[in-house]
């Protein structure tokens, strides 16, 4: 259910014209390599190791970054099979998105209820 939520959160936000671009540098505009590990600025965009400024940072791995892709180039029900082994890593990036649904929307979301809810 976990993965469906992230696909629904992520399509939200394309469709919406949202979604924050993972594959660039927000700041030097680079292309982000397959290995790199970069940082979640406060505006949801990524900053490569060479730009960021700080040490106090939300880590997005490339793991993060795979997901985030995915979701968007795959069925639900590909996505859904894709995601199995990664629950850890789609709840990092569901995290993610739920920050920028809640910062669009002026107020926090909750969909811990709802899961809990489903799941029983």
């Amino acid at each position: 259910l976990e993965n469906i939520v992230l696909y629904f959160e992520l399509w939200i936000l394309r469709l919406g014209g949202y979604l924050p671009n993972w594959n660039k540098c927000d700041e030097c505009h680079r292309e982000l390599d397959n290995k790199e590990d970069t940082s979640l600025q406060t505006n949801f965009h990524l900053l490569c190791k060479n730009c960021q400024k700080t040490r106090n940072y939300w880590l997005i791995t490339p793991s993060h970054r795979q997901i985030f892709t995915s979701a968007q180039k795959l069925s639900p029900t590909k996505f859904v099979e894709f995601a199995l082994q990664k629950t850890e890593n789609v709840r990092e990036v569901s995290n993610a998105l739920k920050k920028i649904i809640s910062q669009i929307l002026g107020k926090e979301i909750k969909t811990e209820k709802f899961l809990l809810a489903a799941s029983t």
